[in-house]
């Protein structure tokens, strides 16, 4: 009886110890893309995960994007829960009624991510929080493209 109980609490440690490592790295790779301003914010990325995991309600993992995202927002200035507040307003209005045909279209996906850029574009925008229009046009096609390539190798297309 003891052995069940110690195999469930390791599973428990061990799914910890990987949310706490994962966070970790974010934060670093957050970190990095302050100082290498070609890194992108993984807005796109975070907005499918968030999607998937509050259509899965794996409360666990949805939590640990909302903290991602807040992160996001303390790192960079962004109002507090305006992040969480635009991809979901985005998963009720867009993603949604667009999943139940569309799920494994890789190009959808790729929208979302251009959709959660643009989203986020207009976010900075009305709180004033843009500098120079064109360089920030730029990065966020930069952005754009390495996360709709990273996109692109995760379903290996």
């Amino acid at each position: 009886m003891q052995t069940f109980s110690k195999m469930r609490r390791k599973s428990t440690i061990k799914a910890s110890l990987s949310f706490i490592f994962a966070f970790l790295s974010f934060c670093f790779y957050i970190y990095l893309g302050d100082v290498y301003v070609f890194l992108p914010p993984l807005f796109g990325v975070l907005f499918l995960q968030f999607c998937y995991f509050l259509k899965e309600q794996s409360m666990l993992k949805f939590s640990f994007i909302v903290l991602c995202l807040f992160f996001i927002e303390m790192d960079k200035g962004i109002p507090f829960g305006s992040l969480f507040l635009l991809y979901y307003l985005l998963f009720f209005a867009v993603f949604r009624p667009f999943f139940n045909g569309l799920r494994n279209v890789i190009y959808f996906k790729i929208f979302y991510i251009v959709l959660s850029y643009m989203s986020c574009f207009l976010l900075l925008y009305l709180f004033g929080l843009l500098g120079n229009l064109e360089e920030i046009l730029m990065l966020f096609c930069l952005y754009i493209t390495l996360e709709g390539l990273v996109t692109l190798y995760e379903f290996k297309i």
